[in-house]
């Protein structure tokens, strides 16, 4: 995804308050132009961190909720799926897309006897490249 936003301003992770819809806001996830998320923010209720992301433009960001997003910290990271939060330790599980990690395809076509090939990279209907 990286280098793919067609967008000419920058990704936003949005908060809307769910009981007063006049209490919102935009922050911006890194700042950068061009940029692309492909899957939602992630949420940890009980540490009110907001983890936003731009595949684009590889940054992944944090954002404490106290009232309003304040940044928290950020990382240069290609993340472009779902993230995964353990709720009992409050680790994150991202991915780094800017390496290639897929083996590379067969030069010849698969025999008639072989398996097929699993083309999913995980249990949802994503073709992996």
């Amino acid at each position: 995804m990286l280098g793919a936003g067609v967008a000419m301003g920058p990704v936003h992770l949005i908060r809307i308050s769910l009981s007063d819809p006049t209490d919102h806001e935009l922050v911006e996830v890194c700042g950068a132009p061009r940029g692309t998320a492909t899957d939602p923010p992630l949420y940890d209720p009980e540490r009110r961190i907001a983890i936003g992301y731009d595949s684009g433009n590889g940054a992944l960001s944090a954002f404490r909720f106290s009232g309003r997003l304040e940044p928290l910290w950020q990382r240069p990271l290609a993340h472009a799926a779902h993230m995964i939060r353990y709720p009992d330790t409050g680790e994150l599980v991202v991915h780094d897309g800017s390496v290639r990690r897929w083996p590379a395809p067969r030069a010849s076509a698969p025999s008639a006897t072989a398996p097929a090939r699993d083309r999913r990279c995980c249990s949802c209907a994503h073709a992996r490249p």
